[in-house]
């Protein structure tokens, strides 16, 4: 939430490039709701996975411990979704088991 919270030329330094056709990086999102309300946010899209994929040009470097702890947090959830994959396979190998 620190990232949001910069000024927003800071912010403008991951830019979604206009150059670029994907969404990758920080920018702004309009839309109408229900009437004519106009509904904007502001997002930071990153790719994490796979590794190789990732664009670090478009991570921010501020807040200092943003990148750190992206990478932590992908790790965790990394493992845990090989724990439930293991989880499955297991209970599928195992006919009379209770899953």
């Amino acid at each position: 939430m620190q990232f949001f919270s910069l000024p927003l030329d800071v912010k403008n330094r991951v830019a979604v490039p206009e150059e670029s056709a994907g969404i990758e990086g920080y920018g702004h999102h309009y839309s109408r709701g229900r009437g004519d309300k106009l509904d904007w946010a502001e997002g930071l899209i990153l790719i994490t996975q796979p590794v190789q994929d990732r664009n670090m040009n478009l991570w921010p470097t501020n807040p200092p411990a943003f990148r750190s702890a992206v990478s932590l947090f992908i790790g965790f959830h990394v493992l845990f979704l090989w724990a439930c994959r293991l989880i499955v396979s297991v209970s599928y190998s195992q006919p009379n088991s209770i899953a």
